[in-house]
């Protein structure tokens, strides 16, 4: 059995784990929502190396439209090098 929900503060979320006995879970910050994500389950939500791998990927997306934009900006000859 699994649950998640939403908080929309710190104290709330602190209060409702209070009542929870020994189980299993993952607290998230939600900034566009300002709210506080629990899963509470026997297993984990998220596995972490998934998480790393999709941290690697947009960290490698970002880096390649870096290269693309410095390449951008020196032909037209707005980079000093």
């Amino acid at each position: 059995m699994s649950m998640n929900t939403t908080f929309k503060t710190w104290d709330e979320l602190l209060e409702y784990l209070k009542t929870q006995d020994g189980k299993c879970f993952n607290v998230n910050y939600l900034p566009k929502e300002d709210e506080f994500e629990i899963w509470i389950g026997w297993k984990p939500f998220y596995n972490y190396e998934k998480l790393i791998e999709l941290e690697q990927d947009e960290k490698n997306k970002l880096r390649a439209e870096n290269e693309k934009l410095k390449e951008q900006l020196e032909k037209a000859g707005l980079l000093n090098q």
